[in-house]
């Protein structure tokens, strides 16, 4: 008897914690929140036909005509790389570090789902599993960036991993596109997949398929030599330095690490 009430107040105690610890942690979007409210961004929603899309909003302190547009990577699409999660946000501050050093006006646009687990058409985790980079989710982002657009500037593409695919998905939709930026960008998703393993992404658009159409397009692609998790050897000899492309290597940086370093004089460069 001795044995089982105390078996049972262990049970109890270790209950206790655990519901403790998941009713004090932070959700990712939380979190992200909260890193861009410590940069003095504003938060902000935006309505497309399909989706609501928050955006993080940065004034910049030069009188340019651009606007540029961070998208963030993959985030957490699944838990332990079988179950969706509930909410895929980014844990990874890198692109609201990377805009706070960007003296331009910026906004950070919100993919499909991300930041807000209770947006509109959300209840479906293919928006940020099997058709992350789809047809509809690159119609929808680019209608966005059109509304945010409302002075016509330049536009300047910056995406990091995944956001990176989908800013290449993106540049040949946008009218004012000015420059695109990648870092460590996704490019050829089947051998992303390949190489770790995953499902294929069957309902997503492959951005090296597009990259005749993307050619001319004035672009930087950023890649870390130590990247372990984006392979790129398979796209960046059809996209060979020129007028139009450059590719800057960075032998000791990673997949996240340590792109703030050099973030101003990349971005501050004449392109």
């Amino acid at each position: 008897m001795e044995e089982s009430t105390s078996h049972k107040s262990a049970l109890t105690i270790i209950f206790l914690l655990l519901f403790g610890l998941s009713s004090c942690s932070t959700s990712p979007s939380k979190h992200y929140r909260n890193q861009s409210s410590s940069y003095g961004f504003s938060e902000s929603k935006i309505e497309t036909t399909v989706f609501d899309l928050t955006t993080y909003e940065k004034e910049g302190n030069l009188d340019t005509n651009s606007l540029h547009i961070y998208i963030d990577g993959d985030g957490q699409p699944f838990i332990h790389n079988r179950f969706p999660s509930k909410d895929p946000t980014s844990k990874n501050g890198l692109m609201l570090k990377l805009m706070s050093l960007d003296p331009n006006h910026s906004i950070l646009l919100g993919r499909p789902c991300y930041h807000d687990d209770q947006a509109r058409n959300c209840k479906n985790s293919k928006w940020w599993t099997s058709h992350r980079y789809s047809q509809t989710v690159v119609n929808e982002m680019a209608k966005a960036i059109e509304q945010l657009n409302t002075e016509n500037k330049k536009v300047v593409l910056i995406g990091f991993s995944g956001g990176g695919a989908l800013a290449m998905l993106l540049s040949t939709r946008i009218k004012e596109l000015s420059h695109i930026f990648t870092i460590n960008a996704n490019i050829d998703i089947n051998a992303w997949t390949e190489k770790h393993q995953y499902t294929p992404l069957y309902d997503s658009l492959n951005p090296i398929d597009y990259l005749h159409q993307t050619k001319e397009l004035p672009q930087t692609h950023l890649i870390g030599l130590k990247d372990q998790n984006v392979p790129n050897q398979s796209w960046v000899y059809k996209l060979k330095s020129g007028q139009n492309t450059k590719i800057l290597r960075y032998p000791d940086f990673s997949h996240s690490c340590c792109w703030s370093e050099v973030w101003n004089a990349v971005i501050n460069r004449p392109y």
